[in-house]
């Protein structure tokens, strides 16, 4: 039921009875002791270079978690990555229809955390920052049951591109992909990506 512990409604419920009109929960930063190499993170998850179309935040009532999904228009994709999982093993997931039909040079990415409306509290699940429309970004992705469905990659999250190509540096306090620092430009870094790839 809606008002279980833990769901979308039970936080709505109890920020009610407190006579609050906006409720944030869940971690307040993810932390990782351990940031994999570059390499190895190349070898898990595809890289694409993609800009944000469109965006929709995904909540049930009933459900413990807030999904915001973005459409990205791909414009260059790395290799498949070559540790696969099996399909029985990837996350199952269905892209809500209101991101509407997608092209070939389109994919759907599912980012955990966000904010919605929920019984009239604002409710905001805490995660990653969210993706600004219009912008290129680098994306590190790890497939799911749906062909052109993905996740962020456990230990990576998307990088900002400028105009110019030139990698935004999030700041250090954010847990992020350490092992770009030493990159400075976008097409530098995906040429290191598709080396690494070609040699496994």
């Amino acid at each position: 039921p809606a008002g279980m512990v833990g769901t979308l409604q039970w936080y709505a419920n109890r920020a009610k009875s407190g006579g609050q009109t906006s409720y944030a929960f869940g971690p307040d930063e993810g932390k990782f002791d351990y940031t994999p190499k570059l390499e190895e993170i190349v070898k898990s998850y595809l890289l694409v270079d993609g800009v944000v179309e469109s965006t929709f935040v995904y909540a049930l009532n009933n459900s413990t978690h807030i999904e915001t999904w973005y459409k990205i228009r791909v414009l260059s994709r790395g290799q498949e990555p070559s540790i696969i999982m099996p399909a029985s093993a990837k996350m199952k997931m269905a892209i809500p229809e209101q991101l509407g039909i997608f092209d070939s040079d389109e994919v759907a990415l599912c980012e955990f955390g966000g904010s919605a409306v929920i019984d009239g509290v604002s409710l905001t699940a805490r995660g990653e920052p969210p993706l600004i429309m219009g912008k290129r970004y680098l994306f590190f992705l790890d497939s799911t049951a749906v062909s052109n469905a993905y996740t962020n990659g456990s230990v990576t999250r998307p990088v900002l591109v400028d105009e110019n190509g030139t990698i935004q540096h999030p700041s250090k306090k954010t847990t992020y992909l350490r092992s770009i620092d030493g990159f400075r430009d976008a097409d530098e870094l995906k040429r290191y990506v598709r080396q690494v790839v070609q040699q496994h």
